[in-house]
């Protein structure tokens, strides 16, 4: 099976457009958006208000976005104490609190298009899990967490962190912290509202096709070997940006996730962070999904290639295990997603030249930030 899909995907790759397929599905376009995740269609959507006579057209390589947007956690976020106090150390600070805002609105901007209801978005707030073989950061963050909670009020009007007590029965926990405001959704039903949103005003999509190359001077794609003429580009492919811009400042980082069999008495509908949020868990009804770990897999985990990490998945597993007492837990779902870091953890919204625009590097905060980026995205183009 595996060599037939292989020799599919080579087929296709060298397969010439028939000119019927070409004047119908790659003429006359005059927004061509690389990427059909959250950020690219978010993109197409405020492009095709911006400009309704034109035609807009979504070009992603697999059948759903590729990446992270529906391979990430569905974490609603925006920053957990540990997380802040680590970015305040390479960054200064009023970038570290102006980008935790533009999360925080990014997500009260997603609201506004897509309706709670309809990703199973549950605004329960979030938590920071500190663990006992962890004492220096339990430590730092204790010492911080007044400091902290003033400096981020003046950027989101609300003092977001205060410490808790451990519900949920987890073992080995020093302190817990709650995140006012922080939730969870489920991508994949708010990808499919954002498709249903776009292709209710007109946008296009063209699925199952890979991008080549850009000629960013055509300006134009290169498909199957063969370039198709459009007016605008822009890029919205975050963690695979590299691979048609090389000289961006995005460093791809690959992210593990777990899905258990059925675990819990009754769903927690919240979301927890676990040193810096190198590690992070939530339910998905009575299962359990953990995923990261790449701080201690960085080499490997430094990649644009989607595969699984069997040592990493191994080391959540029993992560897992050791936190909820158990010893019974059976991995139901397993996969890898791609996130686009960077030195900043801001995103790049950046007309490059005319025609050609770019929107990547979510950070890691691509649910919280990507609804936003794309509609900034759309206003370079006016």
């Amino acid at each position: 099976m595996t060599c037939f899909y292989l020799s599919m995907i080579s087929i296709r790759k060298n397969m010439n457009f028939s000119y019927w397929e070409h004047e119908i599905w790659l003429k006359n376009i005059d927004f061509a958006i690389i990427g059909g995740g959250i950020v690219g269609l978010s993109a197409a959507y405020h492009i095709q208000l911006e400009h309704p006579d034109a035609r807009v057209v979504v070009f992603e390589r697999d059948f759903v976005s590729f990446g992270a947007s529906t391979r990430n956690a569905g974490f609603a976020c925006f920053g957990s104490p540990s997380e802040i106090l680590s970015d305040l150390k390479n960054q200064p600070a009023d970038q570290v609190f102006s980008t935790m805002a533009m999360r925080w609105r990014g997500l009260e901007l997603l609201r506004s298009y897509i309706s709670d209801d309809e990703m199973d978005f549950y605004q329960n707030d979030g938590f920071e899990i500190f663990l006992k073989d962890n004492n220096d950061l339990s430590q730092e963050v204790e010492g911080a967490l007044n400091q902290l909670n003033d400096q981020a009020a003046e950027f989101l009007e609300f003092k977001p962190y205060a410490y808790t007590t451990n519900d949920w029965g987890f073992q080995g926990v020093q302190s817990v912290v709650r995140i006012k405001g922080e939730g969870i959704l489920h991508p994949g039903k708010m990808i499919q509202a954002w498709q249903r949103k776009c292709a209710a005003i007109g946008v296009e999509f063209r699925y199952g096709l890979t991008i080549d190359r850009l000629d960013i001077n055509g300006p134009g794609l290169v498909i199957r070997g063969k370039e198709v003429a459009v007016k605008n580009i822009v890029v919205c492919t975050n963690g695979f940006a590299r691979q048609l811009l090389p000289d961006l400042d995005v460093i791809p980082a690959r992210n593990q996730v777990l899905v258990t069999n059925e675990i819990l008495e009754r769903p927690w509908h919240q979301s927890f962070h676990i040193r810096e949020g190198y590690v992070y868990l939530r339910s998905i009804g009575k299962r359990v999904l953990i995923g990261g770990g790449r701080d201690l897999f960085e080499r490997e985990e430094s990649t644009d290639v989607v595969a699984e990490n069997l040592d990493n998945q191994e080391y959540l597993k029993n992560f897992l295990c050791e936190l909820l007492g158990k010893r019974d837990i059976v991995v139901d779902y397993s996969w890898s997603g791609i996130m686009g870091m960077g030195k900043s953890k801001g995103p790049i919204i950046q007309k490059m030249k005319e025609g050609v625009y770019v929107g990547v590097r979510m950070g890691g905060m691509g649910v919280a930030i990507g609804t936003w980026v794309g509609k900034e995205l759309s206003k370079l183009t006016k």
